[in-house]
């Protein structure tokens, strides 16, 4: 029996290893050109199912593709309704698909102490609430470095907008003011104004690349109405926030961590 858990515990390692250097390489491809290649998540996905069911070797075979049914299904539908309201897109679907294939179950040499529940589902679900964790965190640090950008003087390019106040509580919130001779340079920075009928609008909320269409027009037309930097969103990759949220997921789930704080506040109360 030692024999056996010893093995287990050697294979979770290995799998725990063998994941994370897909979330690095996965991670490096999306930095540099913001899509991951096919083939990653195929042997990742491959790999994943092969490690799984040699750590669950003693589960009967339909029990073990049940698991893992639930595992990818769970984390795929709600990652799958994130991409529909575009806060994610689609191409973060296949890590965590990949993820839950790797880890049915959260690992049993992982430290973090979670509920029994959650030990029984995918650590692809700590991951995602965690990556999430990690978005907000870069959300809040870019709208604060707009709110002092603000302050220094660069108000006029916030002041000249004829954009209702919730539109400019987005630009805040999301984009960046960067020069427009930069934004021409580099293809991930996603313009959030375009020119229409002479006049300045905020486009339709997008963070694809591939959604702009005539971006040298629309850049040109911007420049024309005395744009010398223009309001953007920068095409964040999320593989190296997911590869985080990852390592992170073997600790704790920060959905857990701030319900239990919540829980003792109220006890306090």
């Amino acid at each position: 029996m030692g024999i056996n858990i010893l093995a287990t515990e050697t294979l979770e390692a290995i799998s725990i290893f063998t994941c994370l250097i897909f979330l690095v390489i996965a991670s490096i491809q999306d930095f540099k050109t913001r899509t991951v290649h096919d083939l990653t998540w195929i042997l990742m996905g491959t790999i994943g199912i092969i490690l799984a069911r040699l750590r669950y070797r003693f589960m009967p075979l339909k029990e073990f593709l049940f698991m893992e049914f639930i595992a990818v299904v769970i984390p795929g539908t709600i990652v799958l309704l994130l991409v529909l309201l575009k806060l994610i897109g689609e191409a973060e679907l296949p890590a965590f698909i990949c993820i839950a294939a790797f880890f049915p179950q959260v690992p049993s040499i992982a430290p973090g102490k979670y509920p029994w529940l959650f030990k029984t589902l995918t650590i692809a679900l700590p991951t995602l609430t965690n990556m999430l964790f990690l978005l907000v965190i870069v959300m809040i640090i870019i709208m604060l470095s707009n709110l002092i950008r603000l302050l220094k003087g660069e108000e006029s390019y916030f002041s000249q907008l004829n954009l209702s106040s919730f539109q400019k509580c987005m630009l805040i919130i999301g984009g960046i003011l960067v020069d427009i001779d930069k934004v021409k340079q580099n293809p991930f920075y996603v313009p959030l104004l375009e020119v229409k009928e002479n006049k300045i609008c905020l486009r339709e909320a997008s963070f694809k690349i591939e959604d702009i269409e005539n971006r040298e027009e629309l850049l040109s037309k911007l420049e024309k109405a005395g744009f010398k930097k223009v309001w953007v969103t920068i095409a964040i990759p999320l593989m190296p926030l997911i590869t985080i949220g990852f390592l992170l997921s073997l600790f704790f789930d920060i959905l857990l961590v701030a319900v239990e704080l919540l829980r003792r506040i109220m006890m306090v109360v």
